[in-house]
Protein backbone atom coordinates (compact mmCIF):
# COMPACT_ATOMS: atom_id res chain seq x y z
CA UNK A 1 0.00 0.00 0.00
CA UNK A 2 2.59 2.59 0.86
CA UNK A 3 5.15 1.41 -2.44
CA UNK A 4 1.46 2.12 -4.41
CA UNK A 5 1.05 5.82 -2.81
CA UNK A 6 4.93 6.39 -3.38
CA UNK A 7 4.63 5.73 -7.11
CA UNK A 8 1.63 8.11 -6.82
CA UNK A 9 3.75 10.60 -5.00
CA UNK A 10 6.15 10.87 -7.66
CA UNK A 11 3.88 10.78 -10.55
CA UNK A 12 2.03 13.65 -8.93
CA UNK A 13 5.58 15.43 -8.46
CA UNK A 14 6.71 14.91 -12.18
CA UNK A 15 3.14 16.19 -13.16
CA UNK A 16 2.98 19.21 -11.12
CA UNK A 17 7.31 20.08 -12.27
CA UNK A 18 6.21 19.78 -15.75
CA UNK A 19 2.75 21.86 -15.60
CA UNK A 20 4.73 24.35 -13.82
CA UNK A 21 7.60 24.60 -16.91
CA UNK A 22 4.77 24.49 -19.14
CA UNK A 23 3.23 27.63 -17.37
CA UNK A 24 6.52 29.21 -17.35
CA UNK A 25 6.60 29.19 -20.90
CA UNK A 26 3.68 30.67 -21.50
CA UNK A 27 4.19 32.84 -19.11
CA UNK A 28 7.18 33.76 -21.29
CA UNK A 29 5.53 33.85 -24.26
CA UNK A 30 3.16 36.29 -23.45
CA UNK A 31 5.93 38.60 -22.07
CA UNK A 32 8.20 38.88 -24.97
CA UNK A 33 5.61 38.79 -27.60
CA UNK A 34 6.28 42.13 -30.09
CA UNK A 35 3.22 44.20 -31.17
CA UNK A 36 3.53 46.47 -34.70
CA UNK A 37 4.78 49.23 -34.70
CA UNK A 38 4.56 51.59 -37.58
CA UNK A 39 7.44 50.18 -39.46
CA UNK A 40 5.97 46.62 -38.94
CA UNK A 41 2.47 47.25 -40.69
CA UNK A 42 0.92 47.04 -44.27
CA UNK A 43 -1.96 49.13 -45.68
CA UNK A 44 -4.04 47.28 -47.87
CA UNK A 45 -7.09 49.17 -49.73
CA UNK A 46 -9.91 47.98 -50.82
CA UNK A 47 -14.01 47.81 -51.32
CA UNK A 48 -16.09 46.59 -48.92
CA UNK A 49 -17.97 43.06 -50.69
CA UNK A 50 -20.38 42.84 -47.64
CA UNK A 51 -21.60 44.65 -44.80
CA UNK A 52 -19.41 45.15 -42.07
CA UNK A 53 -20.91 42.75 -39.43
CA UNK A 54 -20.16 41.96 -35.72
CA UNK A 55 -19.52 38.09 -34.73
CA UNK A 56 -20.61 36.94 -31.41
CA UNK A 57 -18.95 33.60 -30.51
CA UNK A 58 -18.98 31.82 -27.37
CA UNK A 59 -18.70 33.09 -23.61
CA UNK A 60 -19.47 36.92 -24.85
CA UNK A 61 -16.75 37.06 -27.55
CA UNK A 62 -17.37 39.50 -30.20
CA UNK A 63 -15.28 39.97 -33.15
CA UNK A 64 -15.88 42.53 -36.16
CA UNK A 65 -15.37 41.13 -39.57
CA UNK A 66 -14.72 42.35 -43.03
CA UNK A 67 -14.51 41.24 -46.59
CA UNK A 68 -12.98 42.51 -49.02
CA UNK A 69 -13.31 41.91 -53.31
CA UNK A 70 -10.09 42.17 -53.80
CA UNK A 71 -9.08 39.58 -51.25
CA UNK A 72 -12.69 37.56 -51.58
CA UNK A 73 -10.92 34.28 -49.48
CA UNK A 74 -9.94 36.34 -46.70
CA UNK A 75 -11.90 37.79 -43.57
CA UNK A 76 -10.17 40.43 -41.92
CA UNK A 77 -10.93 40.81 -38.43
CA UNK A 78 -10.93 42.84 -35.42
CA UNK A 79 -10.98 40.79 -32.76
CA UNK A 80 -12.59 41.18 -29.10
CA UNK A 81 -9.00 42.39 -27.38
CA UNK A 82 -8.63 45.92 -29.86
CA UNK A 83 -13.12 45.69 -30.56
CA UNK A 84 -13.28 47.40 -27.29
CA UNK A 85 -10.60 50.66 -28.70
CA UNK A 86 -12.40 50.19 -31.92
CA UNK A 87 -15.27 52.89 -32.91
CA UNK A 88 -17.46 50.02 -34.31
CA UNK A 89 -20.91 51.61 -34.48
CA UNK A 90 -19.81 54.51 -36.44
CA UNK A 91 -17.19 52.06 -38.51
CA UNK A 92 -20.45 49.99 -39.49
CA UNK A 93 -22.92 52.94 -40.54
CA UNK A 94 -20.58 54.76 -41.88
CA UNK A 95 -19.32 52.03 -44.18
CA UNK A 96 -21.39 50.27 -47.02
CA UNK A 97 -21.00 47.69 -49.77
CA UNK A 98 -18.77 49.48 -52.44
CA UNK A 99 -17.24 51.74 -50.32
CA UNK A 100 -13.16 52.21 -50.26
CA UNK A 101 -11.81 51.13 -46.84
CA UNK A 102 -7.90 50.94 -45.53
CA UNK A 103 -6.61 48.34 -43.51
CA UNK A 104 -3.63 48.05 -41.68
CA UNK A 105 -2.27 44.55 -40.75
CA UNK A 106 1.85 43.28 -39.63
CA UNK A 107 4.00 42.94 -42.52
CA UNK A 108 4.39 39.20 -41.32
CA UNK A 109 0.04 38.69 -42.15
CA UNK A 110 0.61 40.69 -45.34
CA UNK A 111 3.50 38.20 -46.23
CA UNK A 112 1.83 34.97 -45.27
CA UNK A 113 -1.66 35.52 -46.12
CA UNK A 114 -1.83 38.37 -49.33
CA UNK A 115 1.19 38.16 -51.15
CA UNK A 116 2.10 34.54 -49.76
CA UNK A 117 5.51 34.32 -49.92
CA UNK A 118 5.96 32.77 -46.68
CA UNK A 119 4.46 29.35 -45.35
CA UNK A 120 1.77 30.03 -42.90
CA UNK A 121 3.29 28.40 -39.15
CA UNK A 122 1.67 26.03 -37.56
CA UNK A 123 -0.98 25.58 -35.78
CA UNK A 124 -2.53 28.70 -37.73
CA UNK A 125 -2.21 27.06 -40.81
CA UNK A 126 -4.73 24.39 -39.38
CA UNK A 127 -7.12 26.84 -37.17
CA UNK A 128 -7.75 29.55 -39.26
CA UNK A 129 -5.09 30.54 -42.21
CA UNK A 130 -8.06 32.95 -44.07
CA UNK A 131 -8.21 35.50 -40.90
CA UNK A 132 -6.14 38.28 -41.22
CA UNK A 133 -6.30 40.53 -37.68
CA UNK A 134 -6.62 44.49 -38.54
CA UNK A 135 -4.47 46.90 -36.34
CA UNK A 136 -5.63 50.07 -37.68
CA UNK A 137 -8.50 50.92 -39.78
CA UNK A 138 -9.84 54.19 -41.45
CA UNK A 139 -11.93 55.35 -44.82
CA UNK A 140 -9.79 58.02 -45.68
CA UNK A 141 -12.17 60.46 -43.28
CA UNK A 142 -12.33 59.14 -40.39
CA UNK A 143 -9.83 56.41 -38.32
CA UNK A 144 -11.86 53.65 -36.37
CA UNK A 145 -9.09 52.12 -34.50
CA UNK A 146 -5.96 53.46 -33.99
CA UNK A 147 -2.25 51.17 -33.84
CA UNK A 148 -1.59 52.57 -30.36
CA UNK A 149 -5.01 52.05 -28.96
CA UNK A 150 -4.82 48.46 -30.67
CA UNK A 151 -1.37 48.05 -29.22
CA UNK A 152 -2.45 49.43 -25.63
CA UNK A 153 -5.18 46.80 -24.72
CA UNK A 154 -2.56 43.84 -26.52
CA UNK A 155 0.05 45.02 -24.00
CA UNK A 156 -2.75 44.96 -20.91
CA UNK A 157 -3.17 41.52 -22.14
CA UNK A 158 0.18 40.05 -22.15
CA UNK A 159 0.85 41.40 -19.04
CA UNK A 160 -2.48 39.78 -17.79
CA UNK A 161 -1.31 36.58 -19.37
CA UNK A 162 1.95 36.87 -18.40
CA UNK A 163 0.81 37.25 -14.49
CA UNK A 164 -1.67 34.78 -14.76
CA UNK A 165 0.29 31.90 -16.60
CA UNK A 166 3.51 33.02 -14.09
CA UNK A 167 1.29 32.43 -10.15
CA UNK A 168 0.06 28.93 -12.12
CA UNK A 169 3.75 28.29 -12.44
CA UNK A 170 4.13 29.38 -9.32
CA UNK A 171 1.32 27.09 -7.66
CA UNK A 172 2.25 24.30 -9.31
CA UNK A 173 5.89 24.26 -8.52
CA UNK A 174 5.22 25.07 -4.95
CA UNK A 175 2.55 21.99 -5.19
CA UNK A 176 5.75 19.82 -6.22
CA UNK A 177 7.46 21.06 -3.55
CA UNK A 178 4.67 20.09 -1.09
CA UNK A 179 4.12 16.70 -2.47
CA UNK A 180 7.87 15.97 -2.48
CA UNK A 181 8.06 16.94 1.48
CA UNK A 182 5.01 14.76 2.45
CA UNK A 183 6.62 11.92 0.40
CA UNK A 184 9.95 12.14 2.51
CA UNK A 185 8.09 12.11 5.85
CA UNK A 186 6.52 8.99 5.29
CA UNK A 187 7.54 6.10 6.84
CA UNK A 188 8.03 2.11 5.47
Amino acid sequence: MIIKEIVENKKLIWTAFACSLVFLFIAFKFFISELPDKNSIAKISGILKDEIKIERKGRGKKSLLIKLKNYPEIDFMIGSIALDETYSQELINENRVGDSINLFIENKEFRRKIVKTEKITFPENILHPQIVDIVEIDNGKSNYLFLKDYRKEHQRNNYLGAGLFGVLSLLMFFLGIKVLRHGKNMKF
